[in-house]
Order: structure tokens, then sequence, then C-alpha cells
């Protein structure tokens, strides 16, 4: 019974903790960081290396 509450009142006390970071989380500096030091690099699996030929069902299991 004891792990019981104790595991119910971790929890809840986690549930609480989230809150009140989530809470005060400035979200127009968290943007801007994101705009300023993240940028786009380009993928090696662009579209234009993807081949989309279409194969048959039995093609594409080497029968």
């Amino acid at each position: 019974m004891k792990k019981v509450v104790i595991a119910i009142a971790a929890v809840i006390s986690l549930g609480m903790v989230s809150q009140v970071v989530e809470r005060t989380i400035n979200e127009e500096a968290v943007k801007t960081t994101v705009q300023t030091y993240l940028k786009e690099t380009p993928d090696e699996d662009d579209d234009e290396r993807i081949n989309f030929e279409e194969n048959s069902f039995s093609e594409w299991i080497r029968f």
C-alpha cells in the first residue's frame, strides 16, 4: 500500500512540475533562438535522388 501511495505522489508531483515549467517558458525567446541558430541543411535523400519508379509487388519481392 505504501508503494502505491509513493507512486501516485510521484506521478502527481511530476505532473505539477511539468505544468510549472511549461508556464514559465518564454515562447518568444524560444522562437527567436530557434530561428537564429537552427538552419535547414541540405538533405542527402533529397527528392531529386529518390527513385519513384512504379514496380509491381512481384518485382518488389524479387519474383
